[in-house]
């Protein structure tokens, strides 16, 4: 892989483009974890964000499947990530709701 990663400038590019998404990805679920566990002080609340954000894979996989089949790659990404933005935008404008932690949690997941 060493290989790989020095001789192929876009296996690396999407190699460090993954690991750095990657890494926002699990900064976000440490921050909603906290978040709503300084909101509610219960570990029931944290685990509610552990349920949102494993009910969109469980209930979503049948239809993301289709959508990838049929639609343009290009386009599912740049409105993946936009929704994505509108999800975390969302957080900035809450005020402690538990209810939206874990629609944002669901839509980000998503």
């Amino acid at each position: 892989m060493r290989r790989l990663f020095r001789s192929n400038r876009e296996f690396r590019r999407l190699f460090l483009a993954h690991s750095v998404s990657r890494a926002g990805d699990a900064f976000n679920t440490v921050a909603l974890l906290v978040l709503v566990f300084d909101v509610t002080g219960t570990g029931i609340g944290v685990a509610g964000v552990v349920v949102f954000e494993v009910l969109p894979v469980l209930l979503l996989a049948p239809v993301a499947g289709l959508a990838a089949d049929r639609l343009s790659r290009p386009r599912q990404m740049i409105g993946a990530d936009l929704a994505r933005a509108a999800f975390a935008t969302a957080l900035v404008f809450s005020t402690g709701s538990v209810a939206l932690a874990y629609a944002v949690a669901f839509g980000l997941s998503a």
